[in-house]
């Protein structure tokens, strides 16, 4: 059997054991198919969600496709456009956008793109291949 430490209703350990050890008797008998990260949500156990990492770069086409897809494309070159220099250098000549670039930062906001947004659409674009 599968016994496991719960904490906030979710699998924080798990143990496959014969018996329940004396000094682990506090722990739940889980079902065969529930592990460490699985979460108890009214009775009912759900598989953990796993969140792939925000990659620190993606290719031009990546971030263009992915903006494309989210309907922000042209919102980006319009505003690029506008704020004209580096900005405007950037993005028209990059192969290459970094999640840590000023001007993501900078231009976010004005997209109204939150952190959390923009790293899920350095996500998507990762997962875009030409």
């Amino acid at each position: 059997m599968i016994i496991g430490k719960i904490e906030n209703n979710k699998v924080v350990e798990a143990f496959l054991v014969d018996e329940i050890p004396e000094h682990l008797s506090s722990w739940t008998v889980l079902p065969d198919e529930v592990g460490i990260g699985w979460v108890n949500v009214n009775g009912n156990w759900e598989e953990p969600v796993v969140v792939s990492p925000v990659p620190e770069k993606v290719s031009r086409f990546q971030a263009r496709a992915a903006m494309y897809q989210m309907g922000l494309l042209e919102a980006a070159e319009a505003l690029t456009t506008m704020a004209g220099g580096l900005t405007e250098i950037a993005w028209t000549d990059a192969t290459e956008f970094r999640r840590d670039s000023p001007s993501i930062a900078g231009l976010a906001p004005h997209l109204g793109l939150t952190e959390e947004q923009i790293d899920n659409l350095f996500r998507l674009a990762d997962a875009i291949r030409a």
